[in-house]
């Protein structure tokens, strides 16, 4: 990842796929959210 952790990681389900997302920020890095998911079935 581009920058630190700044946020507990979210989990959202959307259309039967499970995704963890990640905010992160610090320094001189405005901030994103970062999501992963595993690949489909």
């Amino acid at each position: 990842m581009a920058a630190p952790q700044s946020a507990s990681p979210m989990t959202y389900l959307v259309d039967g796929k499970q995704y963890i997302v990640m905010a992160t920020s610090g320094g001189n890095y405005s901030g994103e959210y970062v999501a992963f998911t595993l690949p489909g079935r």
